[in-house]
């Protein structure tokens, strides 16, 4: 035992170590906390760099995607637009050689407008054309009529008594208003496009139809004959014209023209599935015309209402003239 009071060296030590044995462990967990704090840091840093990195090739392949997007956007506008143009000149092409090919048919058709000798064999000829076609009304109480636009050459008179032998069944050229009655004892007096005319309802070649007979100075001139039947298309009333023309073409020989005549070439045109259509809306019009010694026959197929209006006209060539001059007349007296 120490008396003295003097510090015991031994004691000292002990406690030192004692002291530094409970702090070990307080120490080495201090380390590797602060190893594992600056690792967090670290892979944090990692994560963030990585981070970006992904952020900034997923920017990149997006612009790029977008890019190419409006690459190909341009290269299909422009493609288009080329299509466009080339469409456009082809159709400018396309309307220019129809209406040359049109001038060209026009004048063929002036050309072979029908010439004919009035009264006897030394008259002077008479023309008549065919670019307008004949009209008649659906009832007996008469809408509007067209007919073959009448020829302007000066022509011989014609003779009192003349009458060819020709004509529609068995009304002849020349027979005068009262001969026709006879003939047709229901025929009533009709007014069709200013004109009077005698007219009755009845049945041609299967069809119903309104027959009207016109005359100049008491002579029959011409005879329109107006399909009434009501069909549900467009192609029924095509099919009834093809059957009036083969039955014609069996009667009279092949048609000198046969043709359809286009009004509007903008539509339907290159579309003869809708041929029916066309005519429908007046873009089209089918014609046959027949020559014959005396007469102009012609079936037409052309607008009507909210239909197609299938017609035959029966003209005298020595006739006709003064029967549409006097028609053309009467409208003008009428304003």
């Amino acid at each position: 035992m120490n008396v003295s009071g003097a510090p015991n060296a031994q004691s000292d030590t002990s406690g030192i170590i004692g002291m530094l044995a409970i702090a070990a462990p307080f120490a080495v967990s201090s380390i590797i906390g602060f190893t594992r704090a600056n690792n967090c840091k670290k892979a944090k840093a990692d994560w963030t760099t990585f981070k970006n990195n992904q952020e900034h090739e997923t920017y990149a392949r997006a612009e790029a995607a977008r890019k190419e997007a409006l690459a190909k956007t341009e290269a299909i506008a422009e493609a288009t637009r080329r299509a466009e143009q080339e469409r456009l000149a082809a159709d400018l092409a396309r309307r220019k050689a129809n209406e040359e090919a049109e001038a060209q048919q026009k004048k063929e058709q002036d050309a072979d407008h029908t010439t004919v000798a009035a009264g006897d064999s030394s008259a002077q000829p008479t023309t008549l054309g065919t670019d307008r076609t004949a009209n008649a009304a659906t009832t007996t109480t008469a809408n509007e009529a067209t007919t073959g636009r009448a020829p302007s050459a000066q022509v011989t008179a014609i003779p009192r008594d003349y009458q060819s032998s020709e004509g529609y069944q068995k009304a002849l050229w020349g027979m005068s208003r009262a001969e026709v009655k006879r003939l047709y004892p229901t025929a009533e007096e009709v007014v069709v496009d200013k004109m009077p005319m005698l007219g009755f309802q009845g049945t041609t070649a299967g069809h119903k139809t309104l027959t009207a007979f016109g005359f100049t100075n008491d002579k029959l001139a011409i005879v329109i004959i107006v399909l009434t039947d009501t069909h549900t298309s467009a192609a029924q009333y095509l099919s009834d014209f093809s059957k009036l023309k083969t039955l014609l073409t069996k009667k009279y020989g092949s048609p000198k023209k046969d043709e359809v005549t286009w009004r509007d070439r903008s539509l339907f045109v290159d579309s003869p599935d809708h041929l029916g259509t066309a005519v429908t809306l007046g873009h089209a019009a089918l014609n046959a015309i027949w020559d014959i010694p005396e007469s102009i026959l012609l079936l037409t197929a052309d607008q009507g209402d909210l239909r197609i209006n299938v017609r035959i006209a029966y003209m005298s060539k020595v006739l006709f003239r003064d029967f549409d001059a006097a028609r053309e007349q009467a409208k003008i007296d009428d304003l």
